[in-house]
């Protein structure tokens, strides 16, 4: 195989896996909702953008907003702000203030 093969075949590689990387956050994206992300004395004070399996019983995955940091970056930055969170084109996992103690008990700030 020569050097041009192999740089092709290198550049074929790199672009199959952006393109499944991009895919797949796309693909989640389109299943998600705003999610609590900061929360009161009050309640919720505020919302963001999880894609589908980001969030589970109000807990936030660490290991997927890692592995996803950049394309959910830019998704908040153009497409899901905090802001849109109550514009009613996106679904929104509202927590009633009744309810607010599962939301302090998942990030732990209860028992």
């Amino acid at each position: 195989m020569t050097v041009k093969h192999c740089k092709l075949a290198l550049l074929t590689v790199i672009l199959l896996t952006l393109m499944i990387y991009t895919g797949s956050y796309v693909n989640l994206s389109f299943k998600g909702c705003y999610e609590p992300k900061m929360i009161g004395l009050s309640g919720v004070k505020r919302y963001d953008w999880a894609p589908e399996g980001f969030v589970s019983e109000f807990k936030w995955d660490g290991k997927k907003m890692l592995l996803y940091y950049p394309l959910h970056s830019l998704d908040k930055a153009y497409f899901h702000s905090s802001d849109e969170a109550y514009s009613g084109r996106y679904p929104i996992h509202e927590v009633p203030q009744e309810e607010i103690m599962k939301v302090y008990q998942a990030w732990g700030l209860t028992k």
